[in-house]
């Protein structure tokens, strides 16, 4: 915990106030107890706390929205069932359906933001987007309450990572961007550092909603600064916090650190 606590001290240095933390598919060693103490240690530093974790129960989800986390990610990676079964064919991952519905145990559970999305290069992606808009809509309407948003993570290489198949190309994340926003238009959009700089200038006029900026993805990677460990994925857009905030300004917007309280 002492180690959560210097990243997040330092990644609140930069500014940053909503924080997304991650841990991959691990529930052995990273168990309920440990999130939420982890949640508590962050709740001293951001007012926003989303979670990329391993699907969970609605009781669990509650437990951990008691300790500060306010906001879910989970990713489908891909809808198509025949793709995901090959892609996951054993483990507690293997379970299409209990994946399919963690979004709705997330709303259930009381978190106030949920984001969705397939991972594009598993699957074709004018069916995947598609099927993504879809589950939206029905989130949006089953739980008008929670704010939904969708995201476009496109493969890139990683570390024991599968190749991709399908890819998307700038052509097309920018055809099921401008989709998604027609389709609903209270929809969040979050564009993440795997794009490259220039792109996501270009995004930002025409809906996207939530920018990551300053992120690392290997353990450790805001203090400790090792090439020891593995990364999610590959952050292409490497700007610091104050160049995105600049860029956001320079485009006319204005950046937003904080829209939400943790009570």
């Amino acid at each position: 915990m002492n180690e959560i606590d210097r990243e997040a001290r330092a990644i609140a240095d930069t500014g940053i106030r909503h924080i997304l933390v991650l841990t991959g598919e691990a529930p052995a060693r990273t168990p309920l107890s440990y999130l939420e103490e982890a949640c508590r240690v962050m709740t001293r530093y951001f007012s926003s706390i989303a979670l990329e974790i391993f699907p969970m129960t609605q009781n669990e989800y509650q437990a951990l929205n008691r300790a500060g986390a306010d906001s879910l990610t989970v990713y489908q990676e891909v809808y198509d069932q025949t793709i995901y079964k090959n892609v996951h064919p054993k483990g507690p991952k293997s379970d299409y359906a209990f994946r399919l519905l963690t979004p709705e145990r997330g709303a259930a559970a009381g978190f106030r933001a949920v984001n969705i999305g397939p991972l594009f290069g598993l699957g074709e992606p004018g069916a995947e987007a598609f099927m993504a808009g879809l589950h939206a809509r029905y989130l949006e309407q089953a739980f008008p309450h929670v704010e939904i948003s969708l995201s476009l993570p496109r493969m890139t290489r990683a570390g024991g990572a599968i190749a991709p198949k399908h890819l998307l190309s700038d052509k097309g994340f920018v055809q099921t961007m401008l989709a998604w926003r027609l389709f609903m238009p209270r929809l969040g959009i979050t564009i993440s550092t795997r794009e490259s700089a220039a792109f996501r200038d270009r995004l930002i006029h025409l809906g996207a909603t939530r920018y990551s900026a300053g992120s690392r993805t290997d353990v450790g990677g805001y203090t400790v600064h090792t090439t020891d460990t593995t990364v999610q994925f590959e952050v292409t857009d490497t700007r610091t916090v104050d160049e995105v905030a600049d860029m956001i300004r320079n485009n006319g917007y204005q950046p937003v650190f904080k829209d939400w309280e943790i009570f």
